[in-house]
């Protein structure tokens, strides 16, 4: 039995890091105004901050519902993984 790591996308590991060691990355929420990304899959780092020195507003930021985290922990215990998982927190 393996060991998957899963962690969302607060982690801001390089792509490299992250396939090279099969992490699995949950992805944040990222907002401006009215507008909504997927951090890693729908917005990538330099697009993040080419629109963050565009807006007057910063962007904000939302955890990934917690259903994503079950879609991927039962893929990876059904696959027979073991899981950790490291995710953002308020009170860090």
């Amino acid at each position: 039995m393996s060991v998957k790591i899963v962690v969302d996308s607060a982690i801001d590991l390089p792509n490299e890091v992250i396939n090279e060691l099969d992490i699995e990355v949950v992805p944040l929420t990222v907002s401006f105004g009215q507008d909504h990304y997927l951090d890693r899959l729908e917005m990538n780092s330099d697009q993040f901050y080419e629109r963050m020195g565009l807006e007057k507003e910063l962007p904000k930021t939302a955890q990934p519902a917690p259903g994503r985290f079950l879609e991927v922990f039962e893929r990876l215990a059904k696959a027979g993984h073991e899981i950790i998982c490291l995710c953002v927190s308020s009170h860090l």
